[in-house]
């Protein structure tokens, strides 16, 4: 009945954080360039990793309340596990991409950026089979609690982008700032609404 439970409040936990964390990291997506012109002008180079690191906050969005859930069940070996396998992987992973770009600021950024994205991934994989088998929760179980967040996040994002494009069709070279200030408060009005 514990394991019951507590599955339950783990499901709601990462239900209730991507309610935050999803439309969040869309936003962010669609307005990197904004952004980045707006608040730090001359720096364009990390519009494209700020964008896909983006990734990375999703994946720990899912990721923090499984180290929760880990430490619930007494398991911290889930955590150690997570752990293990994130350095082993990012490591070398970083010293391999960084070696082959060399000194080339933007692509490297990317790369690193990709790589620092995608290696979380693989390390929450490994906690949610090891947490999957001691609480027994299943993929539909997981997936039915980050569907509400994830389809209005994409409404919200797809909307947004077009919004954004149009404007900048009908209004060319617009400022940053004037476009974040308008269509951010819109782009919330529509996840409230997706």
């Amino acid at each position: 009945e514990d394991r019951d439970r507590l599955r339950g409040a783990w499901l709601r936990a990462v239900r209730y954080t991507m309610l935050l964390v999803m439309p969040m990291g869309a936003g962010l997506m669609v307005f990197s360039r904004e952004i980045i012109l707006a608040f730090y002008p001359g720096r364009e180079v990390v519009i494209v990793p700020m964008a896909i690191l983006v990734l990375f906050s999703l994946c720990r969005g899912v990721g923090v309340p499984l180290g929760d859930l880990a430490k619930a069940i007494g398991k911290p070996r889930i955590l150690t596990a997570s752990v293990i396998w994130h350095a082993a992987l990012m490591a070398p992973t970083l010293y391999i991409v960084t070696a082959l770009c060399g000194l080339e600021l933007e692509p490297g950024l990317v790369a690193v950026s990709c790589v620092v994205a995608a290696v979380p991934f693989l390390a929450v994989y490994v906690s949610f089979h090891l947490a999957r088998r001691e609480v027994r929760f299943t993929a539909k179980q997981v997936l039915g609690a980050l569907l509400p967040s994830l389809v209005a996040s994409l409404v919200m994002a797809g909307a947004t982008l077009g919004l954004k494009e149009s404007t900048l069709l009908l209004v060319p070279g617009a400022p940053a700032l004037a476009l974040l200030g308008v269509l951010g408060p819109v782009s919330c009005v529509l996840y409230a609404l997706a």
